[in-house]
């Protein structure tokens, strides 16, 4: 693969996330995100989150301006690649196999380091076989929070400088979310992801309030729950 190019600064300017019909979903988006960061995107229903991040990852066309350390992004399908930037979508996809199978998708990577991040290991701990796990057909075997950690697991897993999750705490307890928001911090990773969940935005550095595919307002989210608490649970 290229060679991997630290993140150190992230910077959106009149960023958009444009549909396949040519269509603009999301518009004029100006963010800076430093190394490490939590940043994270709340909003209602139809408000270009997941077309925002989905941007973001490189899967679907952006507008605007995206440089990364300075250097602007021309090529994101290229740029954008896993060991550099991962993503976890709200469904992720799972295969049938084992735990280690379903990380390393046939690459060496370190898979324990990945599922200790993800808040995964006391679960392999608890049902027996560890990352030799079999998960069952489309991992019929996990539950949906159990398939968001696995999904996480494996983004991680290439030692990733970028994570790009949609809602991935969605099916968790709070208990489990609060670890692994502070297991990704503890490891310095650097997020951006989408939330409806007060105890994630408070843990947050940075919180992007996105309504009809624009910017309402961002900051810390102490400063904008007084506004906009109505969207978060």
């Amino acid at each position: 693969p290229p060679p991997r190019r630290p993140l150190h600064r992230l910077e959106l300017r009149r960023f958009g996330a444009l549909h396949s019909d040519g269509t603009l979903a999301v518009r004029d988006v100006d963010l800076t995100v430093e190394r490490g960061q939590l940043v994270l995107v709340v909003g209602p229903v139809g408000s270009g989150k997941s077309s925002l991040l989905r941007a973001l990852a490189g899967i679907v066309h952006h507008t605007g301006r995206l440089t990364w350390n300075g250097e602007p992004v021309t090529e994101p399908e290229l740029f954008l690649r896993p060991n550099q930037v991962g993503y976890v979508g709200q469904l992720p996809r799972v295969l049938s196999g084992t735990v280690a199978e379903n990380i390393a998708l046939g690459h060496e990577v370190d898979a324990s380091a990945a599922v200790s991040t993800a808040q995964l290991e006391h679960d392999l701990a608890t049902a027996g076989g560890g990352l030799g796990l079999l998960i069952g057909h489309k991992g019929t075997r996990l539950s949906g929070g159990q398939w968001q950690r696995l999904a996480l697991a494996r983004a991680l897993a290439p030692r990733t400088e970028l994570l790009v999750a949609d809602d991935v705490s969605s099916a968790l307890d709070v208990t489990t979310e609060l670890a692994l928001w502070a297991a990704l911090r503890e490891h310095g990773i650097t997020v951006v992801g989408s939330t409806s969940k007060r105890a994630a935005l408070v843990r947050a550095d940075h919180v992007v309030v996105l309504i009809g595919g624009t910017v309402a307002a961002q900051g810390r989210w102490r400063d904008l729950e007084p506004d906009w608490s109505h969207l978060a649970g």
